[in-house]
């Protein structure tokens, strides 16, 4: 698939860019390697609609999938878009927008049908889980905004 063979930039360790209201990351590199993953979800599309049989790409190895990197950077930039304290969720909102379209227009492509009894992907349990997995990294989830 595109991008497959090109590496990810690296974290940079020091603290030159790091946000100061969010210490634990650094956001000029989560921003580099979200732009990455953008452009990578936008060859990805291009690659599937020009040729539909790539679609049914499975690589041989179980941690080499299209699939399911497309569907960890839409979890990762929803998370970021849903709130992460000290990171500004600018560049995610971009690359979630591009990876929707990608998993949209692929799943069309393939005739996927949504399935309203599919099992919840997130339960509160697992979400309280992540959080506080989140919060041992330095990560802490802003608190849900009240509407109405």
């Amino acid at each position: 698939m595109p991008g497959a063979d090109r590496p990810l930039p690296q974290p940079n360790c020091g603290a030159a860019g790091r946000s100061s209201e969010n210490p634990a990351i650094e956001q000029t590199v989560l921003d580099e390697v979200l732009r990455d993953w953008e452009r990578w979800s936008g060859e990805l599309l291009e690659s599937g609609l020009s040729y539909p049989v790539l679609s049914f790409f499975r690589s041989q190895h179980s941690n080499q999938s299209w699939l399911g990197a497309l569907m960890t950077m839409l979890d990762v930039t929803s998370l970021v878009i849903v709130g992460i304290e000290g990171i500004h969720p600018g560049q995610a909102r971009l690359t979630f927008a591009m990876a929707r379209h990608a998993a949209v227009d692929l799943a069309q492509v393939v005739n996927a049908r949504y399935d309203p009894q599919a099992p919840e992907r997130l339960t509160d349990a697992d979400f309280d889980v992540l959080r506080d997995t989140l919060a041992e990294a330095g990560l802490k989830c802003e608190a849900p905004q009240k509407h109405g």
